[in-house]
């Protein structure tokens, strides 16, 4: 059995600290998701995109289903068609996530840690763009999760792979920490969107960086 260490302690006390501000963020913000959505031109200007993975929403993460609502109204070009919607499926424990098809009238199966995800016969896809749920990021744009390391796996697997895609964190502004405890296996995002706006790695203007 692994033994814990001081890094999992103080990511463990930072989770506790930043559910709270999420809780707050989400009944203070109840037209946070609408305010996403409306940044749906610009995400369309910076990604290349065929195929979108967002996720079914639990607790108080963001739901980001209004913004994929809004991406897959237009089609990106001639050329490439209709954009795609997916929605992660658990598989096990330590296993990366797979990602399959979904579209909005679609009855979704319950799956592990209250989630909901399409059934088994939808058609498995590799993203182009993934949204990505937190509990807090920062200005070097890596993410605190919930601790099972699913999306850390996934990014890692899709990259091992040779998978060109982007991975970006929904969050509402107030997640924002000025660091965030990391370890060897943990990625940076490309990018964060918030109500306020997209936010990608290479740019300087970050409003939610107030105090750096």
């Amino acid at each position: 059995m692994a033994t814990r260490t001081a890094l999992d302690d103080v990511k463990a006390d930072c989770r506790k600290t930043a559910a709270k501000c999420r809780d707050k963020a989400a009944r203070e913000m109840p037209e946070a998701a609408l305010q996403l959505a409306g940044h749906a031109r610009l995400v369309k200007q910076h990604f290349n995109l065929n195929v979108i993975a967002g996720y079914w929403p639990i607790k108080t993460e963001l739901d980001c289903r209004p913004l994929m609502a809004a991406l897959s109204e237009h089609k990106q070009s001639v050329m490439t068609g209709n954009i795609n919607l997916a929605l992660p499926v658990i598989t096990a424990a330590h296993a990366p996530l797979r990602f399959h098809l979904w579209e909005q009238a679609d009855v979704l199966e319950e799956g592990p840690y209250q989630t909901c995800q399409p059934c088994a016969d939808r058609p498995e896809v590799d993203p182009d763009l993934i949204l990505v749920p937190l509990l807090a990021f920062d200005k070097t744009y890596h993410r605190l999760g919930y601790g099972g390391g699913f999306y850390d796996r996934t990014l890692a697997s899709l990259a091992e792979k040779g998978h060109r895609f982007s991975a970006i964190g929904v969050a509402y502004d107030t997640q924002y920490l000025q660091e965030v405890p990391i370890g060897p296996f943990d990625r940076a995002l490309d990018g964060i969107i918030t109500p306020s706006g997209l936010y990608l790695k290479d740019q300087d203007d970050k409003s939610w960086d107030t105090e750096n």
